[in-house]
């Protein structure tokens, strides 16, 4: 009798156990934290979904930026090489108008999606994380967890995204 229990109870833990590391691995939807949609240089909409599976970087910035001028190709190449793992969500600083925003999207060859001009998600995750200055770039593992606020040391990213 004493075995038969035993048995159940390790049976249940193991079961437990195995749910919760399924769930761990598990990957975050974006599109319940960011329902409307992305939009891309041409302002498009972009499915947030599209993230689901992967790192992502939230980037901060800004055309009239000089430190973002310099850092933004160097996120590019990156992003280009890492695409199957690593995704970029800009998020702009950009005045006066979307106009700014979509322009510097293009001229910079920003391959990747970006919030709505001055959408209340951009706001949100700026004041979450306390982003004071540009650029800032957030990385988020593939569960929706904040992994680091130093994105742009992209030595670092790339540790991320080998760990994965």
């Amino acid at each position: 009798m004493r075995i038969v229990h035993f048995l159940q109870v390790l049976l249940v833990s193991l079961a437990i156990q195995g749910s919760s590391a399924l769930a761990a691995e598990a990957t975050f939807d974006w599109k319940t934290r960011f329902p409307k949609d992305l939009v891309d240089a041409s302002g498009k909409k972009v499915d947030a979904s599209t993230l689901n599976g992967k790192v992502v970087g939230f980037y901060f910035s800004a055309h009239w930026c000089g430190p973002c001028r310099l850092f933004t190709p160097e996120l590019v190449k990156f992003a280009k090489l890492n695409k199957d793992k690593f995704a970029v969500v800009f998020v702009s600083f950009d005045r006066p108008d979307e106009k700014a925003m979509f322009d510097y999207m293009k001229e910079m060859k920003m391959p990747w999606a970006a919030l709505p001009y001055q959408s209340e998600a951009g706001i949100k995750i700026s004041q979450e994380n306390d982003v004071k200055q540009i650029p800032t770039l957030l990385i988020y593992d593939s569960s929706g967890n904040l992994v680091t606020k130093n994105g742009s040391d992209l030595g670092e990213v790339k540790k991320i995204l080998n760990s994965k």
